[in-house]
Formats: structure tokens, sequence, C-alpha cells
């Protein structure tokens, strides 16, 4: 055992103030104690005998050399400058991220409001398999982990069926976990509040879905209603080709039936119903998405009420080009219609019937011959298949080009924001539109929303111009998949 030393006395600082450091070195560790010399006599509370340390350096002392470093006009030593130079084993990314950039991610279908900072690449990829495509064709290696890494920090992903997750709840967890575990200990925030309202919304919302599910008759026609995911054509799993070409986007509107219509339909028309269509000829913007309703609900004619629930994405599903289309659709003799009611899901809890219907298709694509589908017809093929779905192609003339209706001045007169809406209807002969601002709001609230010379319009007055499927695009696609 190594018998402890005398302290070492070292004065800081400026003459007229200094500054003693007493260093203790007991063999196994140093301590270092301050303060002003008064000529007291020191105590030493971890040896009571203790001899000088003959190898002790102070220049190489690492609170004297904090102290050197620091001019007296600081009052903090300077920033610890270690570390600061790249390592030379450090990987250039780019490489990396040029190679992840050629599967061409995509902005989600319904995820709008994530553009352009999250986008999403198709079921039929994977890390692994552009993991290993890299390893084959780069120059620059890298592990599987860094790779993964570089693909986490563009904020692309996978999509898979059925596992959104609710911004608001996780933050809340996060918040609960870090603030206060037990939420009945009485301490309550506004974060906490916030969450209690959403939940309850959600809640709410769930049981009226539940509802009107067990309550579906022959006059009241309740579909759930969502965009399928990111469907890229040709699909054809382990070309590489294919993969790397920009393909085409397919859509897939799904009306699903919702309760016991979706287990044993006993018309036709009570089949889940799938409005589909290509960005050769239509995108996914309001007026496009308002066309797939309108063609839907046409092939629904024959119901007298029809209630649609819906998620909440307000560049697809809760904007004045749906609105306006809606309520033209239903003051029109192509439908018998008497109103058409939507529903919205809180954002994050959005589970429908909808969903199913899309686990079918997938699993449909996954069981043609190596996972392939080659083309549009393919895909339409697929969908058919699907049990108790019909499958409805869009056509050029099917695309209507939509107007809003509403009048901007009378909706700042109401104080109402659309946002705000849970529930809107509306009705045969009527200019108004009926909202909720809660599922368990007993009474729809009226209100008038059209311009004032607002007069009723028809449908072959909302006609738009044919597009084209650009022939750059067409003849690249063709030269790199066809056969």
């Amino acid at each position: 055992m190594v018998a402890p030393t005398t302290p070492t006395r070292i004065f800081l600082g400026s003459p007229d103030d200094l500054l003693e450091e007493v260093i203790i070195d007991t063999g196994t560790h140093r301590d270092h104690d301050y303060g002003v010399d008064d000529n007291e006599e020191f105590q030493n509370s971890n040896a009571d005998d203790v001899n000088e340390d003959p190898d002790y350096e102070p220049d190489k002392d690492e609170t004297t050399t904090v102290m050197k470093l620091t001019r007296p006009s600081d009052i903090s030593p300077p920033p610890d400058k270690r570390g600061m130079q790249e390592p030379p084993n450090k990987i250039n990314r780019e490489p990396i991220k040029a190679h992840i950039e050629s599967f061409n991610p995509c902005i989600s279908h319904y995820r709008r409001a994530h553009a352009p900072n999250r986008r999403y690449l198709p079921s039929d990829v994977s890390i692994r398999m552009m993991y290993d495509d890299f390893k084959s064709t780069a120059v620059q290696k890298c592990s599987y982990d860094t790779y993964r890494q570089v693909i986490q920090d563009m904020k692309i992903s996978f999509t898979k069926l059925g596992e959104e997750e609710c911004e608001v709840c996780l933050q809340h967890e996060l918040h609960v976990k870090s603030d206060h575990a037990d939420l009945t200990d009485g301490v309550t925030s506004d974060r906490c509040s916030t969450w209690k309202r959403h939940n309850e919304a959600a809640a709410s919302a769930r049981v009226h879905y539940q509802t009107d599910a067990s309550n579906a008759d022959a006059n009241i026609l309740i579909r759930s209603v969502d965009l399928q995911k990111v469907i890229m054509l040709p699909r054809m799993p382990g070309n590489k080709t294919a993969i790397f070409t920009k393909r085409i986007i397919a859509f897939n509107e799904t009306f699903a039936a919702v309760g016991k219509q979706s287990k044993k339909p006993s018309h036709i028309r009570e089949r889940s119903l799938a409005v589909l269509w290509h960005e050769g000829i239509g995108g996914r913007q309001g007026k496009e998405i308002a066309s797939a309703f309108v063609k839907a609900l046409k092939e629904m004619r024959d119901a007298e009420h029809i209630v649609l629930w819906l998620d909440n994405c307000v560049a697809q599903n809760k904007n004045w080009y749906l609105i306006s289309a809606l309520l033209t659709l239903v003051n029109n003799n192509d439908v018998l219609a008497q109103d058409v009611t939507l529903k919205y899901f809180v954002t994050g809890h959005t589970f429908m019937s909808a969903d199913s219907v899309h686990h079918q298709v997938e699993q449909q694509m996954n069981r043609q011959q190596g996972g392939k589908v080659l083309d549009f017809p393919d895909f339409v093929d697929v969908v058919s298949r699907c049990s108790n779905v019909e499958g409805l192609q869009m056509s050029n003339i099917d695309f209507r080009d939509w107007s809003p209706i509403h009048s901007a001045a009378k909706m700042k007169k109401s104080g109402i924001k659309l946002a705000q809406m849970v529930e809107i209807k509306v009705k045969r002969g009527s200019k108004t539109l009926s909202y909720k601002l809660n599922h368990d709001d007993p009474e729809f609230i009226e209100l008038d929303f059209t311009k004032k010379e607002q007069c009723w319009c028809f449908l072959r007055d909302c006609a738009r111009r044919t597009e084209e499927y650009p022939l750059r695009r067409k003849l690249i696609l063709l030269k790199s998949c066809a056969p």
C-alpha cells in the first residue's frame, strides 16, 4: 500500500487575491481543495500523517492548465477544442445518398403534411436488398448499420399497412415519462389536457363508427374511404432495372363496406368499391380525389342516405373541392341520394375497414407469379380478385375541373374553419351545409357558405382538358422495362 503524501500548496491568481490549491495524493486518487490562504492549519480528512509527493508536476496538472488558459477577464474557461477534426476513417455519405435516391422515394398518398420532409419507398423494396445492391456496385464500402442510418437521416420510410401511430399520443407518452410518471398523482399540464381532449375525441369517433356499422340498413349506405399507400408499376421484385426506373404511380381510392355488409354482401352494390387510376391521367390533388368520389357515388346511385368515414387528411378529404363536388352531385339527377354525410376520424386513430381491403390487395400482388404486377391492367385484375371488392377504373372524362363554391367572406364572418368540423352533411335542395364540431353533439348546425351569385352547376359543365403522360417518361419506362 502506498503511503499518503503531504498536501502540496500552489497559489493561483493575482498576488492581491491568492487562491490556494491544496493537492492531496493518497496514492490511489488525488484530492483538490481551494481557499484563500489565511495561515490556518490545513486539516486532512483522509490521513493524519502524510509525506510530500516528490513526483508531482504542477505544469501537468489539469486544474493549473485550465487556469493558465483562462484570461483574467473571462468568467469561464475557453471551449474544449478536442474532437473538432474529422476522423481519418470517416465515410463519405454522398455516394450512399445518391444510391438511395436512385430508388425514387416519393411522397405518401395521404400524408401530404409530411412533404417534403418524409418520403416513402414501396413495399417490394427492403433495406437489405438496397444494401446488397450498393455493395455489388459501389466502389466505396460501408457497413449495413451505416447504410440504414443514412436512410433514417434522409427521413425515408417503407410503406407498411396498419402500422400508423398517433404522433400526439407518442409525444404524450414521452412527456409522461420525462415529467411525471403517474397521471393519478394530481399533476397536470397543458400537454396532458391537450392529450386528454385528443383521446376523448378519438374514442368518441370510434364509438360512432361502430354504431354506424351496426345500424347499417338498405336505405343507409355506410362506407369507409381511404387512399392506398404508394403503389408503383411495374412491380417486379428482384429486377434492379425496374426498381431504379422512375415508375408510374397507381392510385386506389377504396370505398369499403362497413359492418355486416362487408362480410356477406347481398347485392353487388353492397360490395366494396376500389376506384383505380394512374398518374398518366390524373394525380392526387383535391380535384382528382373529388372526381373519384363522384365516380364511386354514381355507382351507389340507388342509396337514399350515404355516410362516408374518412381520415382527417385536409389535402384530400377535407377541402372545398370535395364539398363543392358532393353538393353538386346530390343536387343532380345522377343519384337518388337525399344527403351525403362525411364523418372524420381523429388523426392517428383512423383504423377502418378500408385497411382490410388494402391488405387484401397487397396479398394478391404478392400471390402473383413472382410477385410481378407489370402494368395497370394487371393491377386492376389483382384488385378485382380480392374478396367482395369491385374494381372501378377512372377514365379521362371522369376527371372534373371542380371549382370551390364557398364564400371566403361568409366563412370568415362565421368564425368556423373547415378543419374544426368532424361531421359535414350536404342535402338535396339546399345550398347550405350542416356540420358538427363534436361527434356527440345532438344536432347539426346549418351554415350558409356558398357565394351569393352561385347557381347550381351540372357535372357536364365541369369537364377538364385531357391530360397525357409525359412522352419522355413513357419512352424511358418502355425502354427499361419492356421486353
